[in-house]
């Protein structure tokens, strides 16, 4: 299992929260690698899409 080890240093406990009800397997099947982690922190953050200010 690929671990998101620097990006779970920003992610904040909220988060961890909200997969703590997931088991291992499950886990492992939605962050099967690091591209994923960055995908799902992608989509949180800007969800409606970027904006420059």
């Amino acid at each position: 299992m690929a671990k998101c080890s620097k990006l779970g240093e920003i992610i904040p406990k909220t988060m961890e929260q909200r997969f703590k009800s997931l088991s291992l397997f499950e886990f492992q099947e939605r962050f099967s690698n690091a591209g994923d982690c960055l995908i799902y922190l992608a989509d949180e953050n800007w969800g409606n899409g970027f904006v420059c200010r």
